[in-house]
């Protein structure tokens, strides 16, 4: 199976014990394939409860992460005189 990016919606609702949520990614964590956001975890972190966080913890642990996801590369408006990219610096 290829990864798949676990959806914050998705992390609540296995996190609430929903079913569907659960089957589904229990499926992924058989086959390694369940990958998380730096976004997702921020969100999770975002309005958890202090009950909530060992739950949460642990299947932020069982799901996979790239660093590389939380490296944003910074925005640039499109500047006066052509082009997007900023005067050069000198």
């Amino acid at each position: 199976m290829e990864a798949v990016l676990i959806d914050t919606d998705i992390a609540i609702d296995y996190l609430r014990s929903s079913p569907y949520a659960r089957e589904f990614v229990e499926s992924l964590w058989v086959n390694d394939s369940a990958f998380l956001s730096v976004l997702s975890i921020y969100e999770l972190f975002a309005g958890i409860k202090e009950n909530e966080r060992v739950a949460t913890d642990n299947f932020i642990r069982a799901c996979n992460t790239k660093k590389e996801w939380g490296t944003l590369s910074p925005l640039r408006p499109p500047y006066k005189g052509g082009g997007g990219a900023p005067p050069a610096q000198e």
